[in-house]
């Protein structure tokens, strides 16, 4: 008799295969039937809020929203974006800004059809000189995200795009950690699946919008004001199935599952990295397979 374990590897083996088979056959004829630009230009717009929550209630909690809308650009937008404001001391704000060229944002808006990861920066601000030492301990932080579609008329859940979360690891301390190439990627969320997945509703900030709670390490010890303690990004063009982060999710990505790589750890029950590698990351990479982030007429089944 057939093990529950090898049928449902069976299984999930047998749709990346009949995936496989299809995309041989038929990807290339699906892209030359239609223009490379006729799903970029139908993007639906988008509006992702996250907060930065810490355990104390001497913190202020700041809120930073990502919206992609059609009249908005990469670049500063006066009507549309707004810079972060610090209070007058002694306030304590937990911070959360996006960082574009001579702006720290607390709304970022991009155009709909921008693919330009937000990078963003987590610290501490207590209203006075930059760099200020702040002595905490044991201090707990978790982000809350949610997608605004459900509870503002006028706002979507950002379409076919993929919204993924990532850390980015700063390579040299004494360059700007914006820079492209001084940083390396690693996984912290797909925020589609973390939402979907999460029981929990946002009444006091979002008023009951279904929210995710992404918890990061605890803060403890000695930190600079406004000096970041981890700096996120926010990508719309790179999928979690894309373990190896060469834009595309094809087998070379499986052999990290297959090896129980720790890189294969996307996500678990409740829509996160669990720290085990098994069947759910592997339905997520089943889901992305055949993905090109180049190419966004292999997005259009993303959330089928």
């Amino acid at each position: 008799m057939k093990s529950e374990f090898a049928g449902k590897l069976e299984g999930i083996l047998g749709c990346v295969k009949n995936k496989a088979k299809i995309g041989i056959l038929l990807v290339g004829a699906v892209i030359a039937g239609f223009n490379r630009n006729s799903i970029a230009n139908n993007f639906n717009g988008g509006s992702l809020e996250i907060i930065n929550i810490v355990n104390d209630p001497n913190f202020i909690i700041n809120s930073h929203i990502t919206k992609l809308l059609k009249e908005a650009t990469d670049g500063y937008d006066v009507a549309y974006d707004m810079d972060y404001f610090p209070y007058l001391p002694p306030t304590k704000i937990a911070k959360i800004v996006s960082i574009i060229p001579d702006h720290e944002l607390m709304i970022d808006a991009r155009n709909i059809e921008s693919l330009t990861p937000v990078n963003l920066e987590l610290s501490l601000d207590i209203g006075t000189q930059r760099g200020a030492l702040i002595n905490v301990s044991n201090l707990e932080n978790v982000l809350w995200c949610s997608f605004h579609s459900a509870g503002a008329p006028g706002f979507w859940d950002f379409g076919n795009k993929p919204v993924t979360l990532w850390e980015r690891t700063i390579i040299d301390p004494n360059k700007s950690p914006n820079e492209p190439n001084n940083y390396a990627l690693s996984f912290m969320a797909d925020i589609r699946e973390a939402i979907d997945k999460s029981d929990f509703y946002d009444n006091i900030y979002n008023l009951g919008v279904k929210t995710a709670k992404i918890p990061i390490d605890t803060l403890d010890g000695i930190y600079g004001s406004e000096i970041p303690y981890l700096c996120p990004q926010i990508r719309f063009n790179t999928f979690p199935g894309d373990l190896n982060l060469d834009g595309k999710v094809n087998l070379k990505d499986y052999a990290y599952w297959a090896n129980c790589d720790p890189i294969a750890d996307i996500i678990g029950v409740n829509g996160l990295p669990d720290g085990t590698v098994d069947f759910h990351d592997l339905r997520l990479f089943n889901r992305d397979y055949l993905k090109d982030s180049d190419d966004p007429n292999t997005w259009k089944d993303f959330l089928d």
